[in-house]
């Protein structure tokens, strides 16, 4: 058999399907999975289902966030000193609440010179609604910038540093444009300069590292006198209380499975080929795909798309693989609308409705092995079969045992009878005889 080649299409929603992906989605084994809740582990991670105990949303509720001996010395200095503050982070379902509160951290300390520069996907516009009605109730912080999360490291420097980018007159003006932006600048005033302060928060740790350049005087982002602090409120940081988010790729690994992983950044992975994708477009992306399978025999191949663009051409090519390897095309998202699309390209098995964290499972479950114990997500194959195979409910099973053993009763009170009933006789006969 050939590989399970999994393509995961950001973004990738019902009106992808119904104009560009016909051809699969009318020919082949599909469902629709309802989104996991936003403190639920992701696509495939060997937790995939369980809920995260986030120790920071606890803070918020009982508000002790605003307590910590770190974010207060920060404000405090920002007041002290008379800086302008500038929050710099991902926004996202996860990272929203936390934002908001260090706005009401902002308030507490009464610091009121605040800019915002936002890394988001399109998939999360719904957030950014939400945080301008929140500005506008708490009549201060201003959104000065807005960058694609794809952007590159030069371009992201030049926007929030020297303020090149998309220029808007308000957000009501980027929205009509939205889709066409890759960095968007607000307010150029809200540009960062020196004698600034930043908290970053929710970036990931290449970005991290990006802003450290920006206090080392070696650096072409050096910038004197800025304060830079990090507030991560992610799992690498351990404010979860789940430390085990490794994805299934290391699992498959140790089953001696062969596998390539195309478009993420876990490079690290022992016994995986991992190609990284950034910055790449979805044809270069395939491209890379057939080159890398050619006179190799992987089990299992992974590749991520950051958009859909062209996407209808790109699955053809690796479906024309697959066919021809007897391999299997599975086919998912990891944002989109509430309902998410999951195919596979076969013909032989049927697919259960579910949910995302039913996708790890149902992946072990294709490549013949098990899921793991912390996983409570379940497998949506449902196989021709084990259907076919009519389950004995316990009812069924009870009644049976009933009429066994009342049977068995009749049966024993019988022999005992005819059995008593013969002796009987015997001792009439004997007893006449003696008479006799």
């Amino acid at each position: 058999m050939g590989p399970i080649v999994m393509c995961v299409v950001n973004n990738l929603n019902e009106k992808n399907i119904s104009s560009d992906l016909d051809f699969l989605f009318n020919n082949y084994q599909s469902t629709f999975l309802n989104k996991v809740e936003s403190k639920t582990i992701g696509l495939l991670e060997l937790t995939s289902g369980k809920k995260l105990n986030n120790v920071i949303d606890d803070e918020i509720k009982s508000r002790t966030f605003f307590e910590n001996l770190n974010l207060n010395y920060i404000l405090n200095d920002v007041g002290e000193c008379e800086r302008t503050l500038h929050l710099v982070g991902a926004l996202n379902r996860n990272s929203f609440n936390y934002l908001v509160s260090l706005l009401e951290g902002c308030r507490l300390k009464k610091i009121y010179d605040v800019y915002l520069h936002l890394f988001l996907s399109q998939a999360d516009f719904v957030y950014l609604d939400k945080l301008n009605l929140v500005l506008k109730k708490a009549d201060f912080g201003v959104i000065s910038s807005i960058c694609s999360l794809d952007s590159s490291k030069d371009k992201v420097y030049n926007l929030l540093v020297e303020g090149i980018g998309q220029n808007f007159n308000d957000y009501n003006q980027f929205l009509m444009k939205k889709d066409n932006f890759s960095e968007a600048i607000f307010d150029k005033d809200g540009v960062i300069k020196e004698s600034d302060s930043v908290i970053l928060f929710d970036l990931d740790e290449e970005m991290n590292d990006f802003f450290d350049l920006f206090n080392k005087k070696n650096s072409p982002y050096y910038i004197d006198s800025l304060e830079i602090n990090t507030f991560m409120f992610n799992r690498k940081n351990s404010i979860f209380s789940i430390d085990n988010n490794e994805k299934i790729f290391s699992y498959l690994s140790d089953k001696g499975l062969k596998q390539l992983l195309i478009g993420i950044d876990q490079e690290s992975l022992k016994k995986c080929r991992v190609v990284p994708t950034k910055n790449l477009d979805s044809n270069s992306v395939t491209q890379i795909l057939l080159d890398e399978l050619h006179d190799r025999n992987y089990d299992f191949v992974f590749v991520y798309y950051n958009d859909s663009y062209n996407i209808e051409k790109n699955l053809n090519k690796i479906l024309d693989y697959v066919n021809e390897n007897s391999g299997m095309l599975v086919l998912t998202s990891c944002y989109g609308d509430k309902k998410i699309p999951f195919l596979i390209t076969s013909n032989e098995l049927t697919l259960n409705s579910g949910r995302m964290s039913d996708v790890a499972p149902t992946v072990l479950d294709l490549l013949g092995l098990s899921k793991t114990s912390s996983m409570v997500g379940r497998s949506l194959l449902s196989k021709p079969e084990i259907k076919s195979k009519r389950k004995i409910k316990k009812s069924s099973i009870f009644m049976i045992a009933s009429i066994v053993f009342i049977v068995s009763l009749i049966l024993i009170y019988t022999c005992r009878f005819f059995y008593y009933k013969s002796r009987e006789d015997k001792l009439i006969e004997i007893s006449d005889r003696g008479v006799l």
